[in-house]
């Protein structure tokens, strides 16, 4: 029998476990109902889907735990020769 990796993290109020599954980029989550119908009636209001906030949910948790590169080595040749 495999194992199966599971990373948990939270976002917001969701506590979200990502099961990788091959490379459709699909996510699957389970949250409570009645959270489930707060966030879409919010989402609503605010003209957005599910999707676009996850994505920019997502976009920021993982943005703010990137190590940040140093601007002296960030991708540019330097010539150490004089």
């Amino acid at each position: 029998m495999s194992q199966v990796s599971v990373t948990l993290c939270n976002i917001g109020n969701m506590r979200i476990a990502v099961v990788p599954k091959g490379d459709s980029g699909r996510v699957v989550i389970e949250v409570d109902p009645g959270l489930k119908r707060r966030l879409y009636s919010a989402l609503a209001i605010e003209g957005s889907t599910l999707k676009d906030w996850f994505i920019t949910a997502a976009g920021t948790y993982v943005k703010e735990r990137e190590q940040p590169s140093l601007p002296e080595i960030d991708n540019k040749k330097t010539d150490h020769r004089q």
